[in-house]
């Protein structure tokens, strides 16, 4: 029995130059009697099914005739220096399992893709336009237009398709910043490069591969009850910002879910809060009790419905100068949320409970919260009504926190 290649019959005719190669071969093809074959670097480029052999023998001298033009032109052009440089390649490229004309297609698809690509600024354009679109939170549609212009500004004038996977990492790793800050860029870069993808200005993704700073465990970063009553004195004299820094310094409600809360969902005749699943973070339905001093800053400012955190860029401005009035220079992630937690913690030794109310797991709270305060600063800390902080009444001075060095960032392991 013949194997495939014993088998295989002899070409009739066969022309070769310069790894191009015209052959003609009979065929069982009915009512064809050959057809002419053309091969390049061994790969069937095309072919021709003729009727006579005669027609076969035409179609072959033309297209050897093309192949002798092709070969000689290529002789012509083609110097002893370029084909040493060619050889050079090829034998890095197999190390690869490539060839050059893998690398020359591979390259000339990516300056076709450069010309029909888009500029970066052009990109997170588009970008912010189908976010808002998707109707995203006005937090992050800030958040992400700050964070874009960032990156506008180092990669803008350049063509998308053109930033590769070392530009990303240079840049992400040259932020003087903290370690999760430069996560943060991370991910909205990579989002926006998805969506390049997606667009077909990209072939792939630069930021895949990119730098990933690494994260260094700190500990939780909590307010003294000085400096939370100085804090809600300056927020009295702010009375648009005080609800919210009052809610998350006595509610314990994330930075985010106090951004979408409503008036209307301040229970003060149940007593509770409710975070909806719409607006929580683990989508979620929550109860936050209003215990005697959030209620006592809230009722005076009760209403009926609207925004707690004050539109646009007011809410932020607010927060900030209440924190410069209160001479807090050094602000910890999460700082109202972590310190309703550390002093309730204290207080009530419920873990469970608290854990529940939060929208954390006990673990979590006993690993990051226990012991940071003692009890005596937790009953000053609850005691922190507007009388006692606008009379300065009741407010000791409180035992020193475990030192923290705070990271200013957007995300936490404790959140």
């Amino acid at each position: 029995m013949l194997t495939k290649r014993q088998g295989r019959r002899k070409p009739i005719k066969q022309h070769s130059i310069g790894g191009v190669t015209v052959t003609i071969q009979q065929c069982a093809k009915p009512g064809y009697q050959a057809v002419v074959v053309l091969r390049k670097d061994g790969r069937r480029e095309d072919e021709k099914y003729c009727r006579t052999l005669a027609e076969a023998r035409t179609k072959f001298d033309e297209w050897a005739t093309d192949v002798g033009n092709t070969g000689a032109k290529t002789a012509a052009e083609v110097t002893d220096a370029d084909k040493r440089l060619l050889m050079e390649w090829k034998e890095r490229l197999a190390a690869h399992g490539r060839t050059p004309v893998d690398a020359f297609a591979h390259y000339l698809a990516h300056l076709e893709r450069c010309k029909t690509s888009i500029t970066v600024s052009a990109l997170c354009d588009k970008f912010q336009a189908l976010k808002t679109k998707e109707n995203k939170s006005r937090r992050y549609l800030d958040d992400l237009h700050y964070r874009l212009g960032i990156l506008a500004g180092e990669f803008g004038g350049r063509i998308a398709a053109d930033v590769s996977t070392d530009d990303v990492s240079a840049w992400l790793a040259g932020m003087n910043a903290a370690p999760q800050t430069v996560k943060n860029y991370r991910t909205i870069t990579r989002s926006l490069f998805s969506y390049a993808v997606s667009l077909k200005a990209c072939a792939e993704n630069p930021v895949d591969r990119a730098f990933m700073p690494s994260k260094a465990e700190t500990e939780v970063g909590i307010l003294t009850v000085t400096q939370a009553a100085a804090l809600l004195k300056a927020a009295h004299e702010r009375p648009d910002i005080l609800p919210a820094i009052a809610i998350g310094l006595f509610g314990g409600v994330r930075d985010a879910e106090i951004h979408r809360l409503d008036w209307s969902e301040i229970g003060f005749e149940s007593g509770f809060i409710t975070i909806t699943p719409k607006k929580a973070k683990k989508k979620a339905r929550r109860l936050i009790e209003i215990r005697p001093a959030l209620r006592a800053w809230l009722e005076p400012l009760r209403q009926l419905s609207g925004p707690i955190w004050p539109a646009g860029e007011r809410g932020r401005i607010l927060h900030e100068a209440a924190r410069e009035a209160a001479g807090i220079t050094e602000w910890p992630h999460n700082a109202l949320r972590h310190s309703f937690a550390s002093y309730a913690l204290a207080k009530w030794q419920n873990a469970a409970a608290l854990a529940l109310e939060m929208g954390n797991s006990a673990p979590v709270l006993m690993e990051h919260y226990r012991e940071i305060v003692m009890p005596k600063d937790a009953e000053a800390f609850w005691s922190l009504t507007p009388e006692a902080v606008l009379h300065a009444q009741n407010i000791i001075t409180p035992t020193k926190a475990k030192p923290t060095k705070p990271e200013r960032s957007k995300t936490s392991k404790a959140a």
